[in-house]
């Protein structure tokens, strides 16, 4: 049975998923193996009509998920032969808000930002070890040292991805299939942090590189970028590109910026930083001014990311000006707003215009 077995696996590399007469007999038998020929109704009877099948299946799940009153007799029947239960402790401790001493057991490590400081005594009193250049939250490195961060962050993903494609390059996948495999288990592992952290630009180049050879098999590549990331309907593979995904995350976190029913501290910060470019003390409505051929360097490189994915699309959105928004939308770098067909510019002491 085990030369059987090493035999079936050999045989599986060396045909893999092609579409061969050994291929189409596996799925085949596995359609067979999988399907329902018979079934039991309610009376017990034997049903084998595709029809019928279909009217026992959805008859049982229509009766299994039905409301139905509840026979509290049977409930505490069941419950009272339950061996182990929380006590009256237990369920107070469920309930009570959480103490100092769960935040001492949850709190490790800190890491002190800008000028501030942590006292020693504090240290020792809370026992949390201090950091002095990075510090992992939620699965994220962020701190003072950039490089180390983003060596912590995306260092290892590369390596992860680099170990997948060496694995999945054994197969003979058809074209659509690899475009698969790289969305399904390559770029899912970038997803979560580049949700929060922007992904440096060698890491980005190095991973797109690495993907498009496993999608041309190391040849040069039949189609152009610019369409295989287009969806399939559009000519395209719907091959996943990391700079739309990133924008897209930043999209949403602008349209939690412009709700006033969401509330949150990072507001408040990226208003504050919005506030600081060119001097101009402008908040939200920073996305009215035109910031191409400006430099955006000052901001945070997160809020710099937040400005370029609304410049990617804010050509196709229409912003309504009328008399009851005109006094907050900038006057300056704002293309609604010209001086014979051009835009007011803004300098650190005066405005003037400029052709």
């Amino acid at each position: 049975m085990s030369i059987a077995i090493l035999r079936s696996k050999s045989q599986w590399a060396l045909e893999s998923d092609r579409n061969t007469a050994y291929f189409l007999k596996l799925e085949k038998y596995r359609q067979n193996k999988n399907v329902i020929s018979e079934i039991k109704d309610c009376d017990g009877k034997i049903v084998t009509e595709t029809n019928d099948l279909l009217d026992v299946i959805h008859d049982y799940y229509k009766h299994f998920f039905s409301c139905v009153s509840i026979d509290m007799h049977s409930v505490d029947e069941l419950l009272n032969n339950v061996n182990v239960k929380i006590d009256d402790e237990d369920v107070e401790m469920c309930d009570d808000e959480i103490s100092i001493e769960e935040i001492e057991k949850s709190l490790k490590e800190v890491l002190a930002l800008g000028k501030g400081k942590i006292c020693s005594n504090d240290l020792k009193i809370w026992k949390i070890k201090e950091c002095d250049e990075v510090l992992q939250l939620l699965g994220i490195w962020v701190g003072k040292n950039k490089s180390l961060c983003e060596k912590l962050n995306w260092e290892g993903k590369v390596q992860s991805i680099t170990k997948l494609l060496n694995f999945w390059k054994m197969r003979h996948l058809t074209l659509h299939g690899r475009v698969s495999v790289i969305s399904a288990l390559l770029m899912s592992k970038l997803w979560y942090t580049l949700m929060v952290v922007n992904i440096p630009e060698k890491y980005c180049i190095l991973i797109k590189k690495k993907c498009l050879e496993f999608l041309w098999n190391n040849k040069p590549p039949l189609v152009a970028y610019e369409v295989i990331i287009n969806k399939v309907v559009d000519g395209g593979l719907n091959f996943p590109d990391i700079m739309q995904k990133m924008y897209a995350f930043r999209l949403k976190y602008l349209s939690r910026l412009l709700d006033e029913n969401y509330c949150a501290i990072w507001k408040q910060t990226c208003l504050y930083f919005f506030s600081k470019f060119e001097n101009m003390n402008l908040g939200i409505e920073i996305l009215f001014c035109d910031l191409r051929n400006r430099k955006i360097d000052a901001l945070p490189e997160f809020y710099q990311s937040l400005i370029l994915s609304w410049q990617s699309i804010c050509e196709n959105v229409d912003i309504e000006v009328n008399s009851e928004n005109v006094f907050d939308i900038p006057l300056f770098l704002n293309p609604n707003i010209t001086n014979v067909e051009s835009e007011i510019r803004f300098t650190e002491k005066t405005a003037r215009f400029m052709d």
